[in-house]
């Protein structure tokens, strides 16, 4: 259920604009979630959330890169877009912004723009585009699910070029636990009354941890608030 890992998140996302919102607003939840296998820790994503945007960093260990993200959330535990840096970080260099992407959720196609062109995906009405290790942007599937009464099918579109779209069941489990299966990989998550993660495992013995407000204190993101989407699109469904 993890995903691909950030290298190959990275290969697929190429530079696209961006426009500054420039309002303030108030951080209604943030933290950390790490996570470990064993004594090894996998990953390390910090994240601020407010009622409109979800903005985070994550660190896929060995590897030198951050990946900084910013999500414009809709009502009803919706994504109305989603914009993906990777930067090249280590070394004692500056960093440097490597590939940058974006995707728009509009009906039921997902827009993704790269420097390379513009991909159409096709898919379910309120579709999720994601990455790998993005804990926080998988809670709009365990809230949804939980305003749901407990399961719900969500259309999701990884956010690596590829061009596809998976339904994916979330499940639940008792009353505190849902099972999100992505291609047959499930992972359980312990959920709070709203549906936010408060932890979880998976099939392969990693452990994901809920870090509090505090540890997301020195969160580094370098991009910027956006809510400029596409006004027009192709409609024909297509795969590009």
């Amino acid at each position: 259920m993890l995903m691909p890992t950030l290298r190959t998140v990275s290969v697929f996302l190429i530079a696209c604009g961006t426009a500054s919102s420039g309002q303030v607003q108030e951080t209604i939840d943030r933290g950390t979630f790490v996570a470990r296998r064993g004594t090894d820790t996998l990953a390390v994503e910090r994240f601020s959330r407010t009622a409109d945007t979800l903005r985070g960093s994550l660190r896929v260990y060995g590897e030198p890169r951050r990946l900084d993200y910013v999500a414009i959330l809709g009502p009803n535990n919706t994504v109305r877009s989603l914009l993906v840096a990777v930067f090249e970080v280590g070394g004692g260099a500056p960093e440097a912004l490597l590939q940058r992407a974006r995707a728009a959720v509009l009906g039921d196609t997902v827009v993704v723009q790269r420097s390379t062109g513009v991909t159409r995906i096709a898919t379910a009405p309120n579709a999720v585009p994601m990455f790998a290790f993005g804990f926080a942007l998988m809670e709009v599937f365990t809230r949804r699910a939980r305003a749901n009464g407990g399961s719900v099918n969500v259309p999701f579109v990884p956010i690596s070029g590829r061009g596809m779209s998976l339904d994916v069941p979330v499940r639940a489990i008792g009353t505190d636990s849902l099972v999100v299966t992505i291609q047959g990989a499930a992972t359980r998550f312990r959920i709070d009354a709203i549906g936010r993660i408060l932890g979880g495992t998976d099939g392969e013995n990693t452990l994901i941890v809920r870090l509090g407000p505090e540890s997301a204190a020195g969160v580094i993101n370098s991009l910027k608030d956006t809510t400029v989407t596409p006004t027009t699109v192709n409609r024909r469904k297509h795969n590009s």
